[in-house]
């Protein structure tokens, strides 16, 4: 196998700038990267293991006469989709076995583009193939490793160390018919190439060639590479016959750039053209928006850098180096036509069915009115490619600068790489004629290292010496790409006049001192007020404008003065400084007056500015002046005094176009205590011995009817008699200025006063109250169920006392009186209700016991009393009797038996 230069990036054939000649290849990272690493070999070779077909032409057949191998190859072009390691390349042949014929490999642009066989500018690499007598595949190693797209396989004789003669190595047709199923848009072929006009003539057979291999994983694309592709380099052919590029003609394709990038090359697939075009790139507002139509002062506006391709009529991809062109982020058009840039040429653009990438082009006629229009079913191929720089430093204005002034400009280099990246010096390239100078700081970037995204930064100065436009170019060198970065810088030597500023009071002026200008140049003033001043007027002889704090003087045609004045800025605030939170007494002043400071953003009092002040119309208030104007110092004062309500209220402050209000908490207190007056329970009745419904309540004020708090109130009921039972004998007034105790009855019956006296007041509160009997009415019974008794018996009693009130009887005296007739002292009595507690169980004698009786209940005895053998007399008269502390408690029967003797000595049935 022969070894060839591999067409990588830097093998494009060379023009002069902005120019290129035919059929150069595409300039992007992803055509082929060529490794050739095989050896010839002179005969078919055997494959213990052989690696698998990566392309295949057509499956092995023999239907007849093909093709024979002869000085003008024969081949097929194909297209590899993935990155692909070629290991060998054969053809399905039959020879003498002794004759051998060449395989070369050659990249190509599109599927129609010829391979180079006159020139072999394209060729990746030979071998050769020693057939057999045998009708067989026959192969042998050629090692090369393609990126995806475009190859062709040339078979022939005559070179490279080929012994055929013509016609003695045949590859037959591998099909019975013609044309017969072949890989749709993955083959053109297969073809003879001539070997000196390079004229491709298409066959009506079919043969098989071969490739094998390995699909490898694509290439890791490089951080500094750019690349904007419309579509794939392996694409399919659709039509030739849309886009036309001539004067009046043009087609765009638009795309958008999100990094700055440096564009060196453009391509585009094209056909049957002729001289050359341009290719023009030009800035768009948005990625939707048409680009300015040629000739055009739009389009001239917008323009960023051309080229002039030369085209010809054979079908391939032809571009040009542009020269240097800066993109930075933003949207674009990539525009190709005639008629303008030097080109007067004409062509038509390829137009591909896949690996579209950018499906938004654009063409337009002169005809059409002035319009783009899409293309209808059309997508073509063009590429940009370029390197994205790993520095980056913006371009140095200087813009008018006087005669003999210097300016100094900041220049930043940035490091765009993810690592460090070493700065190898910093030159000016041209300019120093001109009034250009590094400073001597630059020495110090020149040799740094900048870690990803750091910065270093230098100065460079301008100083003219003679009119109109000057130019340099700093060279910064690193070990980034590319290595050498160029940032351009410019300036304008105008003539110099004097420009003097001045400031009042209260701010400043920067520069404060006086500015050379060149004529008919402009400078801009910063002023600086202040906190809490504005500026007022700009005057002097200068003229300009105020934006903001910058004055920006009009053009200058002499010597000129400014005078800055600056003026306080409007009050925002308002707040309480003195008095904001005070008490006295009502009627009386306060002591310390009203204060409101007005200030404005930065704290400055504001003279000047009416305060309104507005105490309540009604309730606790004061009396204050309703306004008050702001001294030097922002300060608004007015005195205030209570009026003759007590209690807590706020005090407004306010002025006109301020925010807010500043609030003065005040407080009248009561004065002393000046009477005391009941406003509860002061006539009111209960029964002894119990609770008043209502509590003894009053209220102590002072001389004007307010509350006074915390005020300690005596409470006095009678010693003796009737009275009361009072919760406490004194109490302080709340906050209401109200005191209150419980009272409940004592236990007897009668009226009363209570009275309630507080220091300093002359009148006591007086509570009427009476403590009323309870309901109480006894009544009580006697009898032993006879009229009649005998000498010697005994009467046995039933004694009831019942309670027909609402209330219990307590402390009841229940006594039964026994005359003479009876033995008292054998007589005995019992309580049937002792159980529940309302009587003692028993008791002998006559009887005398304490009793509780019930509401609406009874308690019951039964006495027992022998009758005296002697009696005196002829009745037992026998009297029972209540008593205790309340009417109700009194009752009083009684009960008599005749004495008599019973016949036969008993009481018989039906005696009374």
């Amino acid at each position: 196998m022969n070894d060839h230069s591999s067409p990588g990036a830097d093998a494009r054939p060379r023009g002069r700038p902005g120019h290129s000649r035919p059929r150069i290849r595409a300039f992007r990272s992803a055509v082929a990267t060529l490794l050739l690493l095989a050896c010839i070999a002179f005969a078919s070779i055997a494959h213990a293991d052989p690696a698998p077909f990566v392309f295949e032409s057509h499956a092995p057949g023999d239907f007849g006469s093909g093709l024979s191998v002869s000085p003008n190859p024969a081949g097929i072009t194909f297209r590899l989709l993935q990155r692909t390691a070629i290991s060998e390349i054969g053809i399905h042949a039959y020879g003498d076995g002794v004759h051998t014929v060449y395989g070369a490999l050659y990249q190509v642009a599109t599927p129609d583009t010829v391979p180079d066989v006159a020139g072999d500018s394209r060729l990746i690499g030979t071998t050769l193939l020693q057939p057999s007598a045998t009708l067989a595949d026959v192969s042998a190693p050629l090692a090369a490793t393609l990126e995806p797209g475009w190859y062709a396989i040339m078979v022939g004789i005559g070179r490279y160390g080929a012994t055929g003669t013509t016609f003695a190595i045949t590859m037959p047709k591998a099909c019975a018919t013609y044309p017969c199923p072949t890989r749709a848009s993955e083959t053109v072929g297969p073809y003879i190439v001539n070997a000196v006009t390079n004229a491709r003539s298409l066959q009506g057979t079919t043969v098989r060639i071969f490739a094998r291999g390995q699909t490898l994983p694509p290439t890791p694309p490089s951080a500094t590479d750019f690349l904007v592709e419309s579509a794939g380099p392996a694409a399919w052919k659709s039509t030739q016959t849309s886009g036309s590029v001539a004067p009046g003609r043009a087609v765009a394709v638009r795309f958008t750039v999100d990094r700055e990038a440096r564009l060196r090359h453009v391509g585009a697939w094209m056909f049957l053209g002729s001289g050359t075009v341009y290719a023009a790139v030009v800035r768009i507002a948005g990625p939707t928006t048409p680009p300015p139509l040629p000739d055009t002062t739009a389009f001239t506006n917008a323009l960023v850098g051309s080229a002039v391709i030369d085209v010809a009529a054979d079908a391939d991809e032809y571009g040009a180096d542009l020269p240097d062109v800066a993109l930075t982020p933003g949207s674009y058009a990539l525009v190709l036509g005639s008629g303008l840039l030097g080109a007067q040429g004409s062509a038509y653009m390829i137009s591909v069915a896949d690996q579209i990438t950018i499906d938004d082009a654009l063409i337009t006629d002169a005809s059409w009115g002035g319009i783009w229009l899409p293309p209808v079913i059309d997508h073509y191929a063009v590429r940009l490619t370029g390197i994205v720089p790993e520095l980056a430093a913006a371009a140095v204005t200087f813009g008018d600068v006087p005669l003999g002034v210097e300016a100094t400009r900041a220049v930043t280099v940035r490091n765009l790489r993810d690592g460090d990246l070493h700065l190898a010096g910093i030159t000016l390239g041209d300019g120093a004629a001109d009034g250009f100078a590094l400073d001597t700081d630059a020495a110090a970037c020149a040799a740094a290292t900048l870690p990803a995204q750091g910065e270093c930064t230098f100065s460079l100065h301008f100083t003219p010496s003679a009119l109109g436009a000057r130019t340099a170019r700093i060279d910064v060198a690193s070990d980034g790409v590319p290595e050498t970065y160029p940032v351009s810088a410019s300036g304008n030597g105008v003539p110099a006049w004097m420009v003097t500023p001045g400031a009042g009071p209260h701010g400043s002026i920067v520069p404060a001192t006086p500015q050379v200008v060149g004529d008919g140049g402009s400078i801009a003033f910063t002023l600086a007020p202040d906190p809490g001043y504005h500026v007022g007027a700009v005057t002097g002889t200068c003229n300009g404008a105020l934006a903001g704090v910058v004055y920006t003087v009009a053009a200058v045609h002499a010597d000129c003065t400014i005078d800055a004045q600056f003026a306080l800025d409007p009050p925002t605030t308002l707040a309480a400084v003195g008095g904001a939170s005070q008490s006295t007494g009502v009627d009386a002043p306060f002591a310390a007056p009203l204060q409101v400071r007005v200030a404005n953003a930065a704290g400055i009092g504001v003279p000047g500015v009416t305060v309104t002040f507005s105490a309540p119309a009604s309730g606790a208030s004061a009396l204050v002046a309703t306004s008050a104007v702001t001294d030097a110092d922002g300060i608004a004062r007015v005195d205030a005094r209570a009026n003759t309500i007590a209690g807590s209220y706020v005090v407004d402050a306010s002025a006109a176009g301020v925010p807010g209000v500043a609030s003065f908490d005040l407080h009248n207190l009561a004065g002393p205590p000046a009477q005391v007056v009941a406003t509860g329970g002061a006539v009111q009745s209960t029964v002894v011995e119990s609770a008043f419904a209502e509590p003894l309540a009053l209220r102590v004020s002072d001389a004007y009817d307010n509350p006074v708090a915390g005020v300690a109130v005596a409470f006095a009921a009678p010693a003796s008699g009737a009275s009361a039972n009072l919760s406490a004998t004194s109490a302080t007034t709340d906050a209401d200025g109200r005191a209150a105790v419980q009272a409940g009855a004592n236990a007897l019956v009668g009226s009363y006063e209570v009275t309630a006296t507080a220091a300093g007041t002359v009148t006591p509160a007086v509570f009427a109250l009476h403590n009323l009997a309870p309901d109480i009415a006894l009544v009580v019974a006697i009898g032993d169920g006879h009229d009649y008794v005998a000498y010697g018996d005994t009467l046995v009693y039933d004694v009831v006392v019942s309670n027909h009130g609402s209330a219990d009887a307590r402390e009841v005296d229940v006594a039964v009186d026994l005359p003479e007739g009876i033995d008292a002292a054998a007589a005995s009595w019992s309580c049937l209700d002792a159980a529940d507690g309302a009587c003692a169980a028993s008791g002998s004698g006559a009887l005398l016991d304490r009793a509780t009786v019930a509401a609406n209940a009874s308690v019951h005895y039964l006495l027992a009393a022998p009758v005296r053998d002697d009696a005196q007399g002829a009745t037992i008269d026998v009297g029972a009797s209540t008593t205790g502390p309340y009417a109700g408690d009194i009752a009083n029967a009684s009960d008599s038996n005749w004495l008599v003797v019973y016949r036969d000595g008993f009481e018989a049935d039906g005696d009374d």
